[in-house]
């Protein structure tokens, strides 16, 4: 501290900008409104902009629109009922939007059209965020999952929906009789239940006794402007509905703007980094002239329930008992995952006091085609900043740097299907893939082994897609050309944890105390974060570029049917020509 302290008294750098400006400019994409499928965004206006553009910062803004539409008479669309505001949550990160990506550079394909991009991308952030970079959750939608608040059964009818769920988003309030919590919020558990309960998840403020992520991601969309509450103390006189379009910020709508008092909808605004997407962005350096082409295939869905509430003992006003029936989901725009779920609908729990009957929720991208509605006539846009060089440090820059080579990590993804309790795997992933840098297995319960007709990746009560599922595997290896990856076979969480995934995307390999990144504890890993993970990039340099095989083994200790989803990441580069933007190999 003293050095440093000395150190600046006595600095006399001074510091000179290389940039004489920095220009945010945005491309709409080419779809003309028509989300049904696929996303298409050309960068040839950046490329034209005659600066250095730094995709690195770039963003997509994506509108979106949530519309829930409840039974005659239900009134959730009435501007002072929140029985439907926190009826719905986002899984994590914005990317769960997105099922797969490629993109051209000058034409020629840079990275390659993988299914299931929101599960690695998930893994990435998961284990290369830090704390800090929390912050950037309300920008991204990235709120980590609780890792041991999931519940599990096979019952058709129950509160927070049948199969895998973790939608709880309050704490659980283990009492007999009626009370009021800290937020004025009046609640009832009976004792019964609290004796059903998992003994590790009773109690006010537990960490896994509900999904913080859950609740935490449904605090900052869920503005009501029109709300007459007196708890938000007029904050619509200073920012109404007006106002909140006009700068685009997240809300729900008012009865007016839906036209209907059973219907309730939300305008969204997501923002996905293009870093958050592919390693490319990350890598890439600055460019001037060179055109991009983004085709993105996205995850829209329509998710049909039931609610019905059971009980609600009479002079008390309070619901004792509430569960969900028949939910069904359909992924539409060639989607593979469910980007959105339905939040438990059990005591003090944010469906609890949603209305009898038949309810559809859907998510689309721009227009809610069945209520024919736009909140914001914004398509989907490309956010990158242009940075213009003082011809100094420009013809600095090109002196020293004319041409850069460009690695960056690509993935292949490959699924099996269909293992049951008990039993032993071994799967040939691929006969040869180049410049193996990791490989990755994700197991999630399958539709059977979830109980129901979809499997956790469309359920809408499961975090399945921004998280594993909580499958234990033994006996654990990855073989790259027939040799053991791991010395051992791995038996035990602790290896699998401490030998491999802590290590996995984490700043300096997580070995400095005190700078270090990564979300997943062991904590994390043992109760549900369960990502299986192999570095392949030790290799001697005569071995680059040599195709090898990928297999991996091992044995489904959970009690139900699974699949496991394999990614490989392999390493691949180019040269570009920085002043003109041009591939040169």
């Amino acid at each position: 501290m003293d050095n440093l302290v000395f150190e600046e008294s006595i600095s006399s750098e001074v510091s000179q900008s290389e940039f004489i400006s920095k220009k945010w400019l945005y491309v709409n994409d080419i779809n003309n409104g028509n989300y049904s499928s696929q996303i298409i965004v050309d960068t040839t206006p950046l490329a034209n902009s005659g600066g250095y553009v730094n995709w690195s910062e770039g963003y997509l803004a994506m509108p979106l629109v949530v519309a829930v539409e409840g039974p005659a008479g239900s009134n959730i669309g009435l501007d002072n009922n929140v029985s439907a505001s926190h009826c719905w949550a986002f899984k994590s990160g914005f990317w769960q939007m997105i099922n797969s990506m490629s993109v051209e550079f000058n034409n020629q394909n840079i990275v390659q059209q993988t299914p299931f991009l929101n599960v690695f991308r998930s893994f990435k952030a998961l284990t290369s965020y830090s704390l800090d970079d929390l912050q950037q959750g309300f920008t991204t939608g990235f709120f980590p999952d609780s890792a041991g608040s999931w519940e599990f059964t096979t019952t058709a009818d129950t509160a927070s929906g049948q199969g895998l769920s973790n939608n709880r988003d309050a704490p659980f309030i283990p009492i007999s009789t009626p009370a009021t919590n800290v937020n004025g919020i009046t609640t009832l558990y009976t004792s019964s239940y609290a004796q059903n309960a998992n003994p590790s998840n009773t109690g006010i403020g537990s960490n896994y006794s509900y999904n913080q992520g859950v609740a935490k991601r449904g605090e900052w969309y869920g503005y009501q402007p029109a709300m007459t509450s007196a708890t938000i103390k007029g904050q619509d006189v200073l920012m109404g509905s007006s106002a909140c379009k006009s700068v685009f910020r997240s809300i729900k709508l008012t009865q007016a703007e839906v036209g209907s008092a059973d219907k309730a909808v939300w305008s969204v605004v997501a923002k996905l980094r293009l870093k958050d997407l592919a390693e490319y962005f990350e890598k890439c350096p600055l460019l001037k002239g060179a055109t991009m082409r983004l085709l993105i295939n996205t995850n829209q869905t329509t998710i049909s329930f039931a609610k019905t509430t059971q009980s609600a003992p009479v002079g008390t006003g309070v619901i004792t008992a509430s569960t969900f029936t028949g939910a069904s989901t359909n992924v539409v725009s060639n989607g593979l995952t469910n980007p959105i779920m339905l939040v438990s609908g059990d005591l003090s729990q944010g469906s609890a006091t949603l209305p009898t009957g038949a309810y559809t929720l859907r998510l689309s991208i721009y227009r809610d085609a069945v209520l024919a509605l736009t909140p914001v006539n914004i398509p989907v846009r490309l956010y990158a900043p242009v940075y213009k060089m003082n011809p100094i440090a420009e013809q600095r820059y090109l002196s020293l740097a004319p041409t850069k080579r460009v690695e960056y990590c690509d993935i292949f993804q490959y699924q099996f299907t269909g293992i049951g309790a008990g039993d032993s795997f071994n799967f040939l992933v691929s006969n040869g893939i180049p410049n193996i840098r990791s490989v990755l297995v994700v197991p999630f319960l399958s539709a059977s082994g979830n109980a129901t007709n979809f499997n956790t990746l469309l359920s809408p009560f499961s975090t399945s897609g921004a998280t594993p599922d909580p499958v234990p595997i033994s006996n654990f290896n990855i073989l790259i050309s027939g040799v053991n990856l791991f010395l051992n076979n791995q038996l035990y969480d602790f290896e699998v944890f401490n030998q491999e995934l802590k290590s996995s995307n984490q700043l300096n390999g997580s070995l400095t105390t005190g700078l270090s990144s990564g979300l997943i504890s062991e904590d994390d890993f043992t109760r549900g974060m369960r990502y299986y993970y192999g570095n392949a990039s030790r290799v001697l340099p005569s071995e680059e570029g040599v195709s090898r095989s990928v297999q991996i083994l091992g044995k489904n200790e959970c009690g139900r049917q699974i699949n496991l989803m394999v990614f490989v990441e392999f390493m691949k580069s180019m040269t570009i020509d920085i002043a003109t933007g041009a591939r040169i190999d």
